[in-house]
């Protein structure tokens, strides 16, 4: 963290002597990942540079020197996936997120690419001096970066992909460094490890062949010919900044140009405090809640309504048995069967809820961003991870004692130990050995 705040007052404080223009383009219609930025290009306003930026979601808040401009602002991701999608995961399944993910990418860079947005960014003929961007399977966006011939730097949502290792010329040492796809911590048995460098290797292959073949189609039908191969464009990295933090994904050897910021997201922009959102109905809630709460909630992306019947009504069987009363992000208005103790909402201003001191647990699908306010906020996590760096944020929670880790068909009897959702203690989840 210490680095990125230098490397980001260095940035910031340029405006003393120049004012920035900075483009900003997230092509991803993940609204958890727009959440890590989105402060991060605030900042940079606010410090006195001229930030523009592509997105799918509109800017509320009125901030001088901010511009940003909607790519479509209906094609979030928001409640998109059905959790029966994740029922029976088989080994192989990380190679089928693998083409989740290039499905995604190329999507993202059609509808950028083709945006009104953009096109008028391009054709106004406007200067810029630095282009940001996510690094998430949508490099067509470096493109852009060449077009205006400026230099760029690239943001992770999570830790990095096999395949931005080289860019920045980062090492990588399978025998203790977890591939992202992989649901290991860095304690691996020789197998995992074998598993873990044929993993590394073949996406690395598969993300030239399928994703830059993809990206450099797409650049010369949007944006013409006569631009470099998007794998040479790649290689012109300046920085990577990363939403992690070595506490919860473990040390690596990191070069200069590679800085984590896990954790900055937390803090407003305007000071280094937490802005309470509870509403009057959610604060009463857990103030009165003697025994504690019990906190769910499998993301931004992930529909909870969408839970097989069976497997809902076994949870909230056992939820009904609790002592704690249970809040539980869920899309409906109502849930069939809800016990007295369980109260339901469709959204929650999670990292509020889960500093609260009377939340006791916290069950949910271990993305990073919930994984990291846990971790803020003390509460341990029952993690049911279920597609892509989840199941490599659960096994780094429970190798840090953080946490436990179940799977998506066993969600029902985990919720059946009493000690797990009484626990007010990461210990006392993991002496438990009906976890192990």
């Amino acid at each position: 963290m210490s680095r990125f705040l230098a490397v980001l007052a260095v940035v910031m404080s340029l405006h003393l002597s120049h004012s920035f223009r900075i483009l900003g383009l997230f092509p991803h219609a993940g609204e958890s990942h727009y959440q890590i930025f989105q402060p991060i290009m605030k900042a940079l306003a606010e410090a006195g540079h001229e930030v523009t930026v592509l997105s799918h979601f509109p800017e509320r808040s009125n901030i001088t020197g901010l511009r940003v401009l909607v790519i479509d602002e209906h094609k979030s991701l928001m409640n998109a996936m059905d959790l029966a999608l994740f029922e029976n995961r088989r080994p192989y399944n990380h190679f089928l997120e693998f083409f989740m993910l290039y499905e995604w990418g190329v999507g993202s860079c059609q509808k950028t690419l083709n945006s009104t947005a953009l096109k008028n960014i391009l054709a106004s003929g406007e200067t810029f001096d630095l282009v940001i961007t996510e690094f998430f399977n949508t490099d067509c966006m470096l493109a852009i970066a060449h077009k205006l011939n400026v230099p760029f730097i690239g943001l992770s949502s999570c830790t990095l992909m096999p395949w931005h290792l080289d860019r920045v010329g980062m090492p990588n040492f399978p025998s203790y460094i977890p591939a992202l796809f992989m649901g290991y911590s860095e304690d691996m048995s020789f197998a995992e490890r074998l598993g873990n460098w044929i993993t590394l290797q073949s996406f690395k292959l598969a993300y030239r062949f399928f994703n830059n073949r993809a990206a450099n189609s797409l650049i010369e039908e949007y944006l013409g010919p006569g631009i470099p191969d998007v794998g040479e464009l790649a290689k012109r990295t300046s920085l990577i900044m990363v939403n992690t933090h070595h506490s919860l994904s473990g040390t690596k050897p990191l070069p200069p140009s590679v800085v984590e910021i896990g954790g900055v997201y937390l803090f407003s922009s305007h000071k280094n405090t937490l802005d309470s959102k509870l509403d009057a109905e959610l604060k009463n809630f857990l103030d009165s809640a003697d025994n504690g709460v019990i906190y769910i909630s499998w993301g931004s992306m992930i529909k909870a309504d969408t839970l097989p019947a069976a497997k809902r009504d076994g949870i909230l069987q056992a939820l009904a048995m609790q002592p704690q009363k249970v809040l539980w992000k869920w899309e409906n208005d109502t849930i069939p069967n809800k016990p007295d103790n369980v109260f339901i909402r469709k959204w929650m201003p999670q990292r509020d809820v889960l500093c609260h001191p009377k939340v006791r647990v916290f069950m949910a699908h271990g993305g990073l961003l919930g994984s990291s306010e846990a971790a803020y906020c003390g509460v341990p996590v029952i993690a049911t991870p279920m597609y892509g760096d989840q199941f490599f944020n659960a096994a780094s929670l429970k190798h840090r004692g953080m946490g436990v880790r179940t799977f998506c068909g066993c969600m029902a009897r985990a919720c059946r130990i009493p000690s797990l959702l009484a626990a007010g203690r990461v210990s006392a989840l993991i002496i438990d050995p009906q976890l192990m």
